[in-house]
């Protein structure tokens, strides 16, 4: 059994915001979000259970939106910069990882 952890992201620069696109990447990974547009930089609020890899979350956001982005576990410390250089998983048609 696992929980679920809340990250804030936040992105470098503005981006186009997508909900139907961000949704089918991100619903195959067990992810629950909320996009924040009222910040000087974009932000999501997100809500991933435990056994699902943060890095394939933000990598999924980082490659639809083509910017930088920071995270932190919410409500704590100081924020990460995310690099990665693993691709992120592939939603199928199905809605299940390729």
């Amino acid at each position: 059994m696992g929980g679920f952890t809340n990250y804030e992201v936040e992105f470098d620069a503005y981006v186009d915001w997508d909900d139907d696109i961000t949704k089918h990447r991100l619903t195959p990974l067990d992810v629950q979000y909320l996009y924040l547009r009222d910040f000087e930089t974009p932000r999501v609020m997100l809500c991933i259970y435990s056994q699902t890899p943060l890095e394939d979350v933000l990598s999924s956001l980082k490659t639809l939106y083509n910017t930088n982005l920071r995270y932190r576990v919410y409500g704590e410390g100081g924020w990460i910069t995310f690099t990665s250089l693993r691709s992120p998983p592939q939603a199928s048609a199905t809605g299940h990882e390729t």
